[in-house]
């Protein structure tokens, strides 16, 4: 009886101190985050020939690419605190003082069963992972932006 009491209390008061329990260490910062490339197996979750992956306890933001890609294929966007989207070249490290840690990446168009397919896939990081960014996609003729 007195463990279930403690255990009731416990239930009781620790909502007072949420606040105060670390369960993810997210940094907030987006120029605390680095770049690179991945190059390892495909993740089942990984819907596209690019995708975006965190590592080094979320500090590290990957872009991986399918077998046969190169990094010269592959265009990245960052949209910066002006509104902008600014494409940044593959082998530079796109996170610079002013982006707002939205990021886009894409493939160049691919022919399949007759089709034009337009991969690309998108990263949300810091501060402003949690608030919505309207698409700007334009027309298929057209580079997408974001």
């Amino acid at each position: 009886m007195a463990v279930l009491c403690v255990i009731g209390a416990f239930l009781l008061i620790s909502p007072f101190f949420a606040k105060d329990f670390v369960f993810f260490d997210f940094h907030m910062a987006v120029q605390d985050y680095s770049f690179s490339y991945l190059h390892e197996d495909k993740p089942r979750s990984a819907g596209t020939a690019v995708w975006f992956s965190f590592r080094e306890a979320g500090k590290e933001l990957q872009i991986g690419l399918d077998n046969g890609i190169s990094d010269e294929d592959v265009t990245i966007y960052s949209l910066s605190q002006s509104g902008d989207a600014h494409a940044v070249a593959s082998r530079e490290d796109p996170i610079q003082p002013d982006s707002l840690g939205h990021f886009i990446a894409t493939l160049p168009p691919t022919e399949r069963e007759g089709k034009t397919v337009y991969e690309s896939a998108r990263a949300d990081l810091g501060p402003n992972a949690f608030s919505q960014v309207k698409s700007r996609r334009k027309s298929p003729k057209n580079t997408p932006i974001a």
